[in-house]
């Protein structure tokens, strides 16, 4: 096992681009793709760059490791829900495997189908992957203890739950506007998850389903994170025509329970967001009521952004963490099929925000101490206790 080094001062961290400058001055592919598909994974990239001190750059998932073993001290990988029966992580593995330097691994986790350990499938890839991150850093972290039990299975030992870093970190919100200073406590907003549009999807009965349609037919405001025509829309106007032309697109005002195409792109208008920038993301939050939905990371920074947020538990990978960080959780089974805004209102009126305050003081503590442990300096300016 790799020794760590005592502070270590250049820190590189292999994540996606912590920031975008100009988002509609890409394709929506090479913007789709320079998320990761998903918005919310600038809240673990962004903890590194706020919460570890030192010069920290992002190396990417393609890097030289002769390189980077001569000019950075140490590097950083935070994870998300990597452990899963589909993924590969053959080529990350080999370019870990020749890093001389300590490489840790920040809040990994399962997903999977199961909250049964022994029914649980993980990729060969996976297995090997981590397998290698173990040996890089004294410890590596999980997400949660349904993971940390796994890999005890899998025989490797040296893991602690830290979950998630974006639990811990601090926001500069920027208020758009009058924003939450005016005491109305606006309106409730909605999150979901969809990868895109097909009729399976558009005919299905689940929980992301049923958030998509209360947020089209209580006219409430959604913020996308992956939804792939909507972004587009929202990010390039008109030229996102394409993405209508899509033959699923013609589903998406069934999925949104409105009449046609035209009442759904004046809905979009009027209540779709997505943001780019976690400040504002952060923000725009504080103008709201608080959110629900199935977004783990939207949820997370609604919390940490001093607004009410309820989580949708529907898979392990966010019941885990829901558990280990007290996020305020509802069991996708708790129908909500007949809500109106009034009842949301009251879920998040409801929401216990202050249990979750004092689960993340214990927990921020805990995850200091695997910094430390680990050869990494606290940036206290980015975090929350």
């Amino acid at each position: 096992m790799t020794s760590a080094r005592t502070a270590a001062r250049r820190v590189g961290v292999i994540c996606i681009r912590p920031h975008l400058a100009d988002p509609a001055a890409l394709s929506f592919e090479h913007l789709y793709g320079a998320i990761g598909k998903n918005t919310g994974n600038y809240m673990f990239t962004q903890a590194m760059f706020r919460q570890i001190a030192g010069d920290v750059q992002q190396i990417g998932f393609d890097f030289d490791p002769d390189r980077v073993n001569a000019e950075y001290d140490a590097v950083v990988i935070p994870g998300a829900n990597w452990l899963n029966a589909g993924a590969n992580w053959d080529a990350l593995t080999a370019l870990v495997e020749r890093l001389e330097i300590p490489a840790v691994t920040i809040g990994i986790g399962l997903q999977a189908e199961t909250r049964d350990l022994d029914q649980v499938k993980v990729s060969a890839s996976a297995l090997d992957f981590v397998r290698v991150l173990a040996r890089k850093a004294p410890m590596l972290s999980t997400r949660g203890d349904f993971t940390r039990d796994w890999l005890h299975r899998m025989g490797v030992h040296n893991v602690m739950t830290t979950g998630c870093p974006s639990l811990y970190m601090r926001l500069d919100p920027v208020l758009p506007g009058a924003g939450a200073a005016t005491g109305d406590p606006g309106q409730v907003m909605l999150q979901a998850t969809r990868y895109g549009v097909t009729q399976a999807f558009a005919l299905g009965q689940g929980i992301n389903q049923t958030l998509f349609r209360l947020a089209g037919t209580l006219d409430l405001e959604m913020i996308y994170q992956s939804e792939p025509e909507e972004i587009d829309v929202l990010v390039h106007g008109a030229e996102a025509a394409v993405q209508m032309a899509r033959p699923g697109a013609a589903y998406l005002p069934r999925i949104y329970g409105l009449p046609d195409m035209a009442a759904f792109q004046a809905w979009l208008a009027r209540h779709g967001r997505v943001f780019f920038d976690l400040d504002r993301w952060a923000g725009h939050l504080q103008t709201g009521a608080g959110v629900i939905g199935t977004r783990l990371h939207g949820t997370i920074l609604a919390l940490n952004s001093g607004r009410p947020g309820i989580l949708i538990a529907h898979d392990s990978r966010t019941a885990e963490l829901a558990d280990f960080a007290a996020i305020p959780a509802v069991d996708p089974g708790d129908t909500l099929e007949q809500a109106d805004a009034g009842r949301l209102a009251q879920m998040l009126q409801r929401a216990d925000v202050a249990a979750y305050a004092a689960r993340r003081r214990r927990n921020a503590q805990v995850y200091r101490g695997f910094l430390a442990m680990n050869g990494l300096a606290v940036r206290e300016a980015g975090m929350l206790d």
